[in-house]
């Protein structure tokens, strides 16, 4: 967490210099989210490629991911159906809207409670764009497996 000229916290993601598939996806990730406009979507405030030096800036999420309050030690306490199945329509109409409603159609390709953020009203902002892929024309399928870490992922 940075804190920028008009005050305001922000997160930096820094890419590994030496990440070849790294680099594509973080490209990737600035041409697709810079393109989408969602209140569930966590908003890219800029990006610094210079050199070796890659960088993206983002507004910052204080609360974690969901991922913490699921699998947290604590936390899963708090999770009682009405807030799951709150979430879940959230997560839904994010999707919807990729897939449907934006000028744009998107497949995430990588939702998880880890790339679910929450803000500090416990707002859910959907993230990670790096392996998204939009649809070109009138495409109406497109291949989604990827080998990735040695695990076969597939999202429909």
């Amino acid at each position: 967490m940075f804190l920028i000229h008009d005050r305001r916290e922000i997160a930096v993601k820094r890419l590994f210099i030496k990440s070849r598939q790294g680099l594509e996806e973080f490209k990737n990730e600035v041409v697709v989210i810079s393109k989408l406009q969602h209140i569930n979507l966590v908003r890219l405030l800029g990006h610094f490629f210079e050199g070796n030096e890659k960088m993206l800036v983002y507004e910052y999420m204080p609360n974690n991911s969901l991922e913490f309050f699921l699998f947290g030690p604590i936390e899963r306490r708090i999770l009682n159906w009405k807030v799951c199945f709150h979430i879940i329509e959230v997560i839904a109409r994010v999707m919807f809207y990729l897939h449907k409603d934006s000028r744009l159609r998107v497949i995430h390709k990588d939702i998880k409670a880890s790339n679910v953020l929450l803000d500090e009203q416990q707002n859910q902002k959907i993230s990670d764009f790096g392996m998204a892929r939009i649809f070109v024309g009138n495409e109406l399928q497109a291949n989604t497996v990827r080998v990735c870490r040695d695990i076969r992922l597939y999202v429909s």
